[in-house]
């Protein structure tokens, strides 16, 4: 079995690896010490390149979301010898310098730092690294403390030590803030890189997601809430989604989205 020094994941869906923006944008940037996973949750295969000699396709038409690409990548990581992987979606534009200056960061950062993320940005607006109490509870922001997944570089061995895994209560949404309540809780760090990347994120517009995305989103967020914060926190979180609804009313987002998610509001556990 070859080793390698570094995993990089991209998770396709319903598109061809060809067309992938991350694709393009970092094929040539991917060097001999680095595996390229491309992990392809269409239901038909969306294979339409060359495998070279690094290059790993997985095609899992069954689409658990990120959750099962996510946790192949880390075993596989295990199994290479690899001591970074890299998470990507399919649709972010990457610039040449990335691998180059994760790298760097990599080989200097202290042991307790076990992710490196760049700054992401959709349509000129920075939505990454952010506040996670902000976002969840629109209370005052706080630290810095959470990031998107998507360019995040993880340290294989925090993983290794802990026996972790994903959690897969959040196969697709939440993932995220998994990940970085698990640095936080363990007393971990992680550090933002000069890079910038452009993204497109499903979940960035309550109007135009469609009504299956946005209920797949708020189930993920309730839960995500209910497991990992207390009372106070989930009072906060309802005020939220109060203040959701009154958004969906002004921008005639769907009684069907306003509906589903009074339902959260006036839930009692």
């Amino acid at each position: 079995m070859m080793n390698f020094k570094n995993v990089v994941l991209i998770v396709i869906y319903k598109m061809p690896i060809s067309q992938s923006k991350t694709f393009k944008t970092i094929n040539k940037q991917l060097r001999n010490e680095d595996l390229l996973i491309l992990y392809d949750n269409s239901p038909n295969k969306e294979l339409d390149i060359s495998l070279k000699a690094n290059y790993q396709y997985i095609h899992d038409n069954q689409n658990n979301g990120l959750i099962d690409a996510y946790n192949f990548s880390i075993k596989r990581a295990y199994e290479v010898g690899a001591t970074w992987v890299t998470f990507f979606d399919q649709d972010s534009e990457i610039p040449d310098n990335f691998f180059e200056d994760t790298k760097k960061l990599e080989n200097t950062v202290l042991q307790n730092v076990v992710s490196i993320v760049p700054k992401v940005f959709v349509k000129q607006i920075k939505i990454s690294p952010f506040s996670s109490t902000y976002s969840l509870f629109r209370v005052k922001k706080n630290q810095i403390d959470t990031a998107i997944n998507s360019g995040n570089t993880v340290r294989v061995d925090f993983w290794k030590q802990l026996s972790l895994e994903f959690d897969r209560n959040f196969q697709l949404d939440f993932l995220d803030y998994f990940f970085f309540k698990k640095v936080k809780d363990y007393g971990m760090k992680f550090v933002v890189s000069t890079i910038s990347i452009n993204h497109s994120l499903s979940s960035s517009n309550y109007k135009t997601m469609n009504f299956k995305r946005y209920n797949d989103f708020l189930k993920s967020e309730n839960r995500f809430v209910q497991s990992y914060y207390g009372k106070w926190r989930i009072t906060s979180y309802k005020f939220k989604l109060v203040l959701r609804v009154i958004k969906l009313l002004l921008m005639n987002g769907g009684l069907d989205k306003i509906d589903i998610t009074l339902k959260y509001i006036f839930e009692t556990r």
